[in-house]
Formats: C-alpha cells, sequence, structure tokens
C-alpha cells in the first residue's frame, strides 16, 4: 500500500487510493460529471497536469458502480 504522506505528495491516482477515501471530494464536479452521463451517455473532463482529473474520474466510475450504472 502507499503511504499517504507519498500520495498526497503527487502521484498517479490509482484506483486503490478512491477506495481508501485518500482522493478529495468535489461534489459539483461529481455532479456535473453524473449529469452528463445521465443525459448524454458521456462527460468531457479537462483540466492542467496534477489537477486530479484521474481522481475526479476513478470516483466518478465508483460512483456510478454504486449506483448501477
Amino acid at each position: 500500500a502507499l503511504p499517504v504522506e507519498e500520495f498526497l505528495s503527487g502521484v498517479d491516482v490509482r484506483p486503490e487510493h478512491i477506495a481508501a477515501g485518500l482522493d478529495v471530494a468535489r461534489r459539483d464536479e461529481l455532479d456535473a460529471i453524473a449529469d452528463g452521463l445521465a443525459s448524454d451517455r458521456l462527460a468531457l473532463v479537462v483540466g492542467p497536469s496534477g489537477a486530479g482529473k484521474s481522481a475526479l474520474l476513478w470516483r466518478a466510475g465508483a460512483g456510478e458502480a454504486q449506483r448501477g450504472g
């Protein structure tokens, strides 16, 4: 397992990080992704390197899986 300090220092996010709750909750962005998936079956996530796009998508995917999406 990856120590919390190493994760917070800027490593590539993995599903295990999401499962361990090491990501930052971004409710507005997660809601926008869920809305896009529900209405258009897609969502485009853009941002600079290191902004947390991968963590956001892993978290959104975990949420969709829990809802049966």
